[in-house]
């Protein structure tokens, strides 16, 4: 069974600061969608010929977790790539 992530209001921390006090933070302490794409991406370097499906079990969340993470915060190089006979989708890297 996997978790469903809710994401935090800024992609690139945990959202931990008071909200007063930094503007970007929500203070929920959810991670932000650019952290998990961030680790998704070195991840699924490291592990070539993985899927969606097999980075939403490494990180014990959701399928959709996933693909949302990585389509808002992939980026150019990094992005969800055609969808498999497994159901899941390609994890995409271009560039150097």
């Amino acid at each position: 069974m996997t978790n469903h992530i809710t994401f935090g209001k800024d992609p690139h921390s945990y959202n931990i600061d008071d909200p007063e006090e930094n503007d970007d933070s929500d203070g929920s302490g959810n991670i932000g969608a650019g952290l998990l794409a961030n680790a998704v991406s070195v991840w699924s370097f490291l592990n070539p010929d993985k899927h969606t499906g097999d980075a939403a079990r490494a990180f014990n969340c959701s399928e959709a977790n996933i693909i949302e993470a990585v389509e808002k915060q992939g980026g150019l190089y990094f992005y969800i790539g055609a969808q498999l006979s497994c159901g899941s989708f390609a994890l995409e890297h271009d560039g150097e």
